[in-house]
């Protein structure tokens, strides 16, 4: 559907239209609104007898439009959009105008509080008026409704019943998209923007290519900057990598260092007890290391003196993180006894 709203669009009449006009079923009636002069007969007759300009623009009012008075609360219109408030009165004058609504042409204006004038033609009908206008080397500005009671009176008189500067003015549906551009116009009007539209695509171009001659340099010049930097951080990276495996590697040898050093000392430390602690009442036979675990063999007055000595050694020896596990006490010959026990790393166990 094409619309308008067209109060104010209306006033003054002479700045939108040239000629007032009624077309009614026994003929045309015209008036000059410039020069105040009638005519009447057919289109062309009349036209001809008010001395139309070629390019005149025409508003014609005709019974052949549709037009009703539709009430609707303000309530319900006020927050509408126009595209809204179109649809919501062509639904209530659908049933009665008989036009189906993909071709209903539609205007509206505001009579007073919660009334609304409707204005509702086809495209067939907008189409034959056109012609009829264009016959007579004229314009069609658009078409308003026209009450049966005032098809009788004077075309000033209908047109200022119509379109009274102190009141409510009757729709008007515009001929060429709710302006009073005839085609032609329309046509060159797009053509000019066209052409400043093509216009302003040329400049942009040669704008665009002064501008990447220009910038080529410098981007060659970011793009040498972008690979130095890049070759420069992937040195700064290897750096770091050589600088945290130095440290791990010397992390490593501190670490072998303390364990060296704690093994020298528990060695020593074990050979020291075994110094002050054997006697009178143990001697060492044989000591024999594996896996970092230790065996002893020794000898002893008697098996109480050999229980005594392996107490005595293992009090001793835990002190350095030995751990001393008992083994086996025999009597031998002539009063004495050979004890076994094995010594292992407590401090390994823990880790």
């Amino acid at each position: 559907m094409k619309s308008s709203q067209s109060n104010a669009n209306l006033e003054p009449m002479h700045s939108k239209f040239d000629i007032f006009a009624i077309a009614a079923p026994s003929g045309w009636k015209v008036l000059d609104i410039a020069t105040g002069a009638t005519g009447s007969g057919d289109a062309g007759t009349a036209l001809a007898a008010v001395g139309a300009r070629r390019g005149a623009r025409l508003l014609v009012a005709s019974e052949a439009v549709f037009s009703q008075t539709v009430r609707l609360p303000d309530a319900q219109t006020r927050a509408l959009s126009p595209a809204e408030l179109e649809s919501a009165l062509f639904y209530e004058v659908e049933p009665f105008c008989g036009i189906d609504r993909r071709e209903a042409l539609v205007s509206f204006s505001r009579a007073k509080s919660g009334e609304w004038n409707v204005a509702v033609a086809s495209k067939t009908q907008l189409a034959g008026f056109r012609e009829e206008v264009a016959s007579a080397r004229c314009r069609l500005a658009g078409i308003a409704a026209l009450p049966a009671e005032f098809a009788s009176l004077p075309a000033k008189e209908t047109m200022e019943a119509l379109f009274p500067v102190d009141g409510p003015q009757a729709p008007v549906i515009e001929a060429d998209g709710g302006t009073a551009f005839g085609k032609d116009r329309l046509v060159r009007i797009a053509a000019i923007a066209a052409a400043a539209l093509a216009t302003l695509c040329l400049f942009d171009w040669i704008w665009l290519e002064a501008s990447i001659v220009r910038l080529r340099p410098r981007l060659a010049a970011s793009e040498d900057a972008a690979a130095a930097n890049g070759n420069i951080r992937r040195d700064a990276e290897d750096d770091e990598n050589r600088v945290r495996e130095l440290a791990a590697a010397r992390m490593r040898r501190e670490s072998a260092a303390a364990e060296l050093a704690i093994a020298r000392d528990r060695w020593l430390a074990l050979f020291g007890a075994f110094s002050r602690n054997s006697g009178d009442d143990f001697a060492v036979v044989s000591l024999e290391s594996a896996g970092g675990s230790v065996s002893a063999k020794c000898i002893s007055p008697s098996a109480t003196a050999a229980s005594a000595a392996m107490a005595r050694l293992s009090a001793a020896l835990a002190e350095n993180g030995w751990t001393l596990l008992p083994g086996r006490v025999e009597e031998l010959a002539g009063g004495m006894a050979s004890f076994t026990f094995a010594l292992s790393d407590s401090r390994k166990e823990v880790r």
